[in-house]
């Protein structure tokens, strides 16, 4: 008898390994090789037992390709995800919130080279209200400190959500990382305060807002803030990873995020969302082009973070999109605007290896029919390996790692790593135009920020062709 439900259980959760999917035939894709590849991809990252369930949309040209969905809904794995799963997109949502922004300049109810200060007097430091616009808030160009660290610890030990008063306490005495458009720092604190603004342009609520821009004018009817899905029954809990168990993550209790995350979607229906950016629905091409126009630094940097989108290129093609998540990526989401293509990724397991990001990688390479079998790379002149060569850091205010940037003792090979650490270093193959990919990752890159002089100041990093963060060299 126990043998019995033994093979019983191994059976279920063998059969719900395989995708529960909606289908549609594409033109000028090779459907059936991509819909068996995406369905290897899926069922194997459920196998490795590090995920518990998440959805994989993909849309070319506004037809669906694919739309599939893996693993389960609960730690029991008893509820298979499906189609219509929805899950927490975090950070995702800043797309969302600047695509409100952009409608309400179009509409002139503010204008992004408005001050922080003309919309919120009450801040608590007007000196830096004066001199931050509502552009820098939503293209990390402020300064303004993350208020995450702090923030979230606190509610974590004491359970009281934090208000407005919270975050203006957390900003008061803290000086700024640098000065307006001298630098990049991605800051939630800025959209939090953006949706404040947001709210205070409109006199309605930003779940409104976001509800009147785009949920509306695209028919969807998963895009709400997370809090109002608590009780649907297509609606997926977080979950997190510890050691080899997963149980239920402590973000399920953060329904006070706004602004900087908080909204939840389908897979099928986030795909959805830059087919409405990039055809009008939502917002003018004039708009458009200003969300996803690179940040131009005071110093001569080119930072591929527009208004409220990551940026860059994946395989030599421009993308642009977003992430979202904790500890590992619950959510990615990137459009190819010259194929028109939308692939999205939504987790629902958190501090996971094998993340929305690294899922996207496989789906990514699996569509466009592209073998990543890393790089050869081309020879690095002696005057670059110096020029290249030293330690950078980014400009937060929490205590980051320096990333070393150096040689083998022959000299023939780049590497980067932690500095100080252990590891022998991540090997860098150059591509040229100050370029490298990083050899244990073949569609991750370094690209190098220089002056006029040709003098090294940083380098941007971008993982799988979507921009994360930049760094500046250290003296």
């Amino acid at each position: 008898m126990k043998q019995t439900l033994i093979f019983c259980i191994i059976s279920l959760c063998l059969l719900n390994c395989r995708p529960e999917k909606e289908l549609a035939f594409a033109a000028n894709y090779n459907s059936p090789k991509i819909i068996a590849a995406i369905d290897s991809i899926g069922t194997n990252f459920i196998r490795k037992g590090k995920v518990l369930g998440f959805s994989v949309a993909v849309l070319t040209k506004g037809d669906t390709l694919y739309n599939g969905a893996f693993g389960f809904m609960d730690s029991a794995r008893t509820q298979p995800t499906t189609t219509k799963t929805i899950y927490k997109i975090a950070s995702l949502t800043k797309p969302h919130v600047t695509t409100v922004v952009l409608k309400l300049a179009e509409e002139d109810k503010l204008s992004l080279s408005d001050y922080l200060y003309d919309w919120l007097p009450d801040y608590p430091n007007a000196e830096h209200a004066k001199k931050i616009t509502l552009r820098n808030l939503i293209t990390h160009t402020s300064g303004i400190p993350d208020y995450i660290t702090e923030i979230d610890s606190l509610f974590l030990l004491t359970g009281v959500a934090p208000t407005k008063k919270s975050y203006y306490d957390f900003v008061a005495n803290k000086p700024l990382l640098f000065e307006p458009n001298s630098g990049f720092a991605y800051s939630n604190t800025g959209f939090v305060l953006m949706g404040m603004i947001i709210e205070k342009a409109t006199g309605k609520s930003l779940e409104n807002e976001i509800e009147r821009v785009i949920a509306g004018p695209m028919n969807s009817t998963s895009l709400r803030h997370f809090s109002e899905h608590l009780d649907n029954r297509l609606y997926s809990k977080s979950f997190e990873l510890r050691d080899t168990v997963i149980g239920l993550s402590p973000m399920n209790a953060f329904t006070w995020i706004r602004g900087d995350g908080g909204w939840s979607n389908t897979a099928i229906e986030l795909a959805h969302f830059p087919f409405g950016l990039s055809d009008g629905t939502l917002l003018s091409r004039a708009s458009l082009a200003q969300m996803t126009r690179p940040q131009n630094l005071d110093n001569g940097i080119e930072v591929d973070y527009g208004l409220g989108l990551r940026m860059g290129k994946f395989n030599g093609e421009k993308v642009w999109g977003h992430t979202g998540g904790d500890a590992s990526t619950w959510a990615m989401m990137q459009f190819f605007p010259q194929r028109e293509l939308s692939i999205a990724v939504l987790v629902n397991t958190n501090s996971t290896p094998h993340s929305a990001l690294e899922i996207w990688g496989h789906v990514a390479l699996a569509v466009l029919n592209i073998n990543s079998n890393g790089h050869k790379g081309i020879e690095v002149t002696s005057a670059e390996r110096e020029k290249f060569k030293g330690d950078y850091q980014t400009l937060t205010n929490r205590s980051t790692r320096t990333i070393s940037i150096f040689t083998s003792e022959d000299g023939s090979e780049f590497y980067t790593k932690v500095k100080n650490s252990s590891s022998n270093g991540n090997l860098l193959h150059y591509l040229g135009n100050q370029t490298f990919a990083l050899d244990a990752y073949p569609m991750d890159r370094i690209v190098f920020h220089s002056n006029e002089a040709g003098e090294v100041l940083g380098y941007s990093f971008y993982a799988n062709g979507s921009f994360r963060s930049m760094r500046l060299k250290l003296p």
